[in-house]
């Protein structure tokens, strides 16, 4: 991670929020949203930011190679809950 990654991550704490897609493992080519033209290595740009306390609704988080769109970076995909959350509730031993 460089440096503005780590300011990234600290503002993100700090302000109570969370990248969703850091939460999900993926395929290399399912994180990067951004490839440098010459050499292709590939970036991850972009996030889907949501608050910390709603993380648990997130269901998947990746990037969508298959969706076209006019833009050198590719489109975050955000697979979210709705409706009301149920806290768990602890088992009875």
């Amino acid at each position: 991670m460089n440096a503005a990654g780590q300011e990234m991550r600290e503002w993100l704490q700090v302000e109570g929020l969370a990248a969703a897609r850091t939460f999900f493992r993926a395929k290399r080519d399912r994180y990067d949203t951004w490839w440098h033209p010459r050499n292709k290595p590939g970036y991850s740009l972009d996030q889907s930011i949501v608050r910390g306390s709603q993380i648990g609704r997130a269901k998947q988080a990746c990037t969508c190679s298959s969706v076209s769109v006019a833009s050198v970076h590719a489109p975050v995909y955000l697979e979210i809950r709705v409706g009301r959350m149920q806290r768990r509730q602890k088992a009875l031993n």
